[in-house]
């Protein structure tokens, strides 16, 4: 089983938002799959560039950097939704109730929406 990178979209809003991680990947436009380079630097440093992590990498720094947690709600074959909770005061703990079909497709969506939460 391979991780699931995050999308060209979630990375720019991640870049927005102050990701500071290192990576060996990284995108400079939206289509093809992420360039790998040995250096394993934060790519976000660069104009044009973005820094590619895993979706668990980037759930792990809305929650260690900035209290902000991603449940998934599975129904029995009835596909996946997510809830965002946050421990920063004025952040609203929120459920979305749109369905997805993978946990991986929710877990994106959840992902964009916690780092349009940061300020």
């Amino acid at each position: 089983m391979e991780e699931q990178f995050i999308s060209y979209q979630t990375a720019l809003l991640a870049k927005e938002k102050g990701l500071d991680l290192k990576s060996n990947y990284f995108r400079e436009q939206e289509e093809g799959k992420p360039d790998f380079d040995d250096s394993c630097e934060n790519w976000n440093l660069y104009d044009g560039y973005c820094t590619i992590v895993t979706q668990s990498l980037l759930q792990k720094w809305l929650r260690d950097k900035h209290k902000i947690f991603l449940n998934s709600i599975t129904g029995y074959d009835l596909g996946c939704r997510f809830q965002i909770y946050s421990e920063k005061e004025g952040v609203e703990s929120e459920l979305f109730t749109d369905m997805f079909e993978t946990y991986e497709d929710a877990l994106e969506v959840g992902l964009r929406e916690a780092l349009k939460t940061i300020l």
